[in-house]
């Protein structure tokens, strides 16, 4: 049992840090549907809720409240000291609370998968909670884009090898000109990227590897991703300008009729 434990730690170890949070920007399901839910709420022309950091600070303990749950109860599960008939409905209690235990069914098409399980006490509150924080997430995913990367645990997780992880976001302090558009444009809030004014490296734990940071950068080469010290993704005016503004900045201007 142990030797699996710590196989399996190993190889989620070396994926994160090979890719570091990049997981979370581009590969988890549950992230795709909150874009999707963001796109919508663009749509609807819905404002949405802006996040400070005193309002990032008050989600910390709920993260370590959720990633404390998740490692806590499973040795709790191991090593019983009380209520032993209950550790099998327990199993896995962060699975059972993640809203996208229920959310992703739904969008698979299978709705009969979301509902209360009546099986004892235990899993009736804990999908009752499960439920709770799904249709929490949901909403507040339509309101503030990235809602529940506030709030995951898994990202918690995953933040603590973004020290050590192989993708970094860079900065070329010397051509920033602290215009905020990285931060506007990140849907993390994270606003230590655009005031660093001495450190090239720029990888804050929050950071999802998004890029909406490089695409919204106005200078060229002031923000970049690299892999293994690698640049592979640079900011860029010329694209800069025919993402947001649909001019070619190589083109020479009207002449004004005289």
């Amino acid at each position: 049992m142990y030797a699996g434990i710590i196989k399996n730690f190993l190889i989620f170890s070396i994926l994160v840090v090979l890719a570091g949070r990049f997981w979370c920007g581009w590969i988890c399901p549950f992230g795709f549907i909150q874009d999707i839910l963001n796109t919508l709420r663009v749509t609807l022309d819905v404002k949405s809720i802006a996040f400070y950091e005193t309002v990032k600070k008050k989600f910390l303990p709920i993260k370590w409240f959720f990633l404390g749950l998740s490692i806590t109860v499973p040795v709790w599960i191991a090593y019983p000291l009380c209520a032993p008939c209950m550790l099998y409905d327990l199993s896995m209690p962060f699975c059972q609370l993640c809203p996208a235990r229920y959310i992703l069914p739904l969008a698979a098409g299978n709705p009969e998968k979301v509902s209360l399980n009546f099986k004892s006490a235990a899993t009736v509150v804990m999908t009752s909670l499960g439920l709770l924080i799904a249709s929490a997430a949901l909403v507040g995913s339509f309101l503030k884009k990235r809602f529940w990367c506030f709030l995951c645990p898994m990202g918690l997780l995953l933040s603590l090898y973004q020290k050590i992880s192989f993708m970094r976001l860079k900065k070329d302090c010397a051509k920033c000109t602290m215009c905020e558009a990285c931060y506007l444009a990140c849907p993390m809030n994270i606003g230590e990227v655009f005031r660093e004014r001495k450190n090239a490296d720029v990888t804050y734990g929050d950071c999802i590897f998004c890029g909406k940071c490089i695409d919204a950068c106005p200078e060229n080469d002031a923000l970049g991703f690299s892999f293994l010290g690698k640049t592979f993704f640079r900011s860029s005016a010329d694209a800069f300008f025919r993402n947001h503004y649909r001019i070619d900045p190589g083109r020479p201007a009207a002449r004004k009729k005289e």
